[in-house]
């Protein structure tokens, strides 16, 4: 009974970390967002629309910045993952505030619910932070959360699979442009080896000197 109550006991603790990460996280994302939309650089908007993107778009999206932490719910898994999303987070900010981009973005008039799903992320949304994709950066966490855990190859080869759809919506209903899609994958893909093979190896280096 001790034990069971430990286990929820620490997973309310991480729970609520990972909800305050993402609550510091969307409230320093705003006001760059604003801010991007003012001062930021103007580029081009690829003229592209298909409606059956906005799904994989906003709801994958969701399912891609949640589910590789129930993989990785040990301890020492989650602290380690929620250090490779803070990096990540930071180094995007920093483009953002040093390089803005913003897009003059469609209009989604259409009667599909498509349409109103895109309505309403355009009316919380500045069209702003572009470049990188925060989407293309999230999912591709996602993915390497799922590939590094102890999840079975068939979750790893769907969460890849939707991650890969995920990227691609991003253009496919005007969100962004092509240029966009890798250099959010690249930027997580960096930060993982940043983090995962610099940053904790020396970290275990040193724990180990210590004992």
């Amino acid at each position: 009974m001790e034990k069971t109550n430990k286990f929820w006991d620490k997973s309310l603790v991480k729970m609520g970390v990972l909800i305050l990460f993402w609550i510091v996280w969307f409230a320093i994302y705003q006001p760059l967002n604003a801010r991007g939309a003012q001062v930021g650089v103007h580029w081009v908007s690829p003229n592209i629309y298909i409606p059956s993107m906005v799904y994989p778009y906003v709801f994958g999206m969701a399912i891609l910045a949640w589910i590789p932490w129930f993989w990785n719910w040990k301890t020492e898994r989650f602290y380690k993952l929620l250090l490779l999303y803070t990096y990540t987070s930071i180094l995007m900010f920093f483009i953002y505030y040093f390089y803005p981009v913003y897009m003059l973005r469609r209009t989604y008039e259409g009667p599909l619910l498509a349409d109103a799903l895109m309505r309403w992320i355009v009316g919380m949304d500045d069209p702003a932070n572009c470049y990188p994709s925060n989407h293309c950066a999230v999912s591709t966490l996602g993915f390497i959360g799922i590939v590094i855990s102890s999840a079975p190859k068939w979750v790893k080869w769907l969460t890849g699979t939707l991650a890969g759809i995920v990227c691609l919506s991003t253009v496919l209903v005007g969100q962004h442009y092509w240029i966009d899609i890798p250099t959010g994958i690249i930027l997580s893909v960096l930060t993982y080896f940043i983090v995962y093979k610099i940053i904790l190896k020396k970290i275990k280096k040193r724990s180990d000197l210590k004992n």
